[in-house]
């Protein structure tokens, strides 16, 4: 008997050490990882340091560089432009920009709304070798994208929380192995700061040469000092340390030069290649209204004023305050027998991404929406954009009236003002520092 007792002491004692040890193997496997992890980035960051240094003596032959010269790669550019884009010529600066990243070089545009900007990083990532990673902010955006490069028939994916197992094993799949169709790959930079697991697939991708280039689109989000900061973007120069060799291209069509110097040395690419094209848009007219205080008197003149000058459904945006405020707009405009439909980032995915493709393909005549709808997004003919509210900064109203008339025809951008729309903006400004 006390045998007994002695030995399931003794086993009790035994069971306790051994989970003691355990929890220790996990603590130093956890530490391991974590070192390896910071192996790789010292090393990554002393390539960037040397590089930086090798790039630093030869400033020279970088100034005098000419990127509208000819090319090895021009014909091969010119066909894809052509033959998969379906675009007759370029735009200001394209060639250029597209030269400088086939080169290998790491590219800074600051390119107006509607310049072209996703074509600098789209043909490069068509014509070479491996997968192309794009980093955008908005889903609705990426789902443009994505639909976008499907019609055109290239291979493109999107990596989200919304993406459903199958893709997403397919999408690993390519990354690691190399196997399967993949071309582009769209993720927000969540995906970036918080997932491991897609970073070591990223590695793995990198480490086998499959990884051809970098975008950052709407790179203003990485400045604080940018009228649309994203605290997500702060972390995205890890992607210059961990893969130093990757030319990089970031895209905006708005920034200060404090700006600009701020996302580059975020990024990580103080070196960068910097293309400034004109933020004049000729083919867009503004016009600004008088808001009546009573809401369904402004009803009825944004719908008078789509049933008159576009009665044939040619496609428009309307930004409102509030999510409360694009429904309630949208239905009133149904009312008045406009095709509009809502879009704000409480709605269910399914239906945001449901209304978006009526809307692009035609369907529906007017997506109502916040500013969670539209950034970036490529439908050339949106005719007319209409502001039911004054925007929160003069930035964010170029780049949303900016979304009118991408193809270069004339189109309207229209603004309803009153004076008590200000304190509004500035509401939501204090309540936004205050969740900070």
């Amino acid at each position: 008997m006390e045998d007994e007792e002695s030995i399931e002491g003794e086993l009790l004692l035994v069971g306790s050490q051994l989970h003691d040890i355990q929890g220790q193997i996990k603590t130093l496997l956890d530490r391991q990882e974590e070192l390896y992890e910071r192996q790789s980035q010292l090393k990554a960051l002393l390539e960037v340091s040397k590089a930086s240094r090798k790039t630093t003596n030869s400033t020279s032959s970088v100034v005098l560089e000419d990127w509208s010269r000819s090319f090895p790669w021009d014909s091969q550019a010119v066909d894809t432009r052509f033959n998969v884009f379906g675009i007759t010529s370029y735009r200001s600066n394209q060639r250029e920009i597209i030269n400088a990243v086939m080169s290998g070089r790491d590219v800074l545009v600051i390119m107006a709304a509607g310049g072209g900007k996703s074509l600098c990083y789209q043909l490069p990532a068509v014509i070479r070798d491996g997968i192309a990673l794009v980093v955008s902010p908005l889903l609705s955006l990426i789902q443009d994208q994505v639909m976008g490069m499907a019609a055109l028939g290239i291979p493109a994916y999107m990596l989200t929380s919304t993406t459903n197992k199958e893709v997403e094993k397919l999408i690993y799949k390519a990354l690691d192995k190399g196997e399967g169709e993949l071309k582009i790959l769209y993720v927000t930079p969540e995906k970036i700061s918080k997932s491991k697991r897609f970073m070591s697939k990223l590695e793995k991708c990198h480490h086998a040469g499959r990884l051809s280039l970098i975008a950052i689109d709407e790179a203003h989000c990485c400045s604080q000092w940018g009228h649309d900061f994203r605290p997500d973007y702060k972390n995205l120069g890890i992607l210059k340390i961990q893969f130093p060799s990757v030319p990089m291209i970031a895209l905006t069509a708005t920034a200060t030069s404090k700006v600009q110097t701020d996302l580059t040395q975020m990024l990580h690419i103080p070196r960068c290649v910097k293309f400034v094209s004109t933020v004049n848009r000729p083919n867009l007219f503004y016009k600004v209204y008088v808001k009546s205080p009573v809401g369904k008197v402004v009803i009825d003149e944004i719908a008078k004023f789509i049933s008159e000058s576009y009665p044939n459904n040619e496609s428009g945006i309307v930004y409102c305050f509030s999510r409360k405020e694009c429904e309630q707009v949208s239905k009133e405009l149904r009312d008045r027998g406009i095709s509009a439909d809502y879009y704000h980032a409480d709605m269910d995915i399914v239906a945001r991404e449901k209304i978006h493709m009526r809307w692009s393909s035609g369907k529906s005549q007017v997506i109502v929406g916040t500013v969670a709808f539209g950034m970036g997004i490529n439908k050339p003919d949106v005719r007319f954009v209409i502001h039911h509210s004054l925007s929160k900064s003069m930035e964010t109203y170029y780049q949303e009236s900016g979304r009118a008339g991408r193809d270069g025809l004339p189109s309207e951008c229209v603004l309803y003002y009153r004076p008590g729309d200000v304190p509004r903006q500035a509401r939501l400004k204090f309540l936004a520092f205050l969740s900070v």
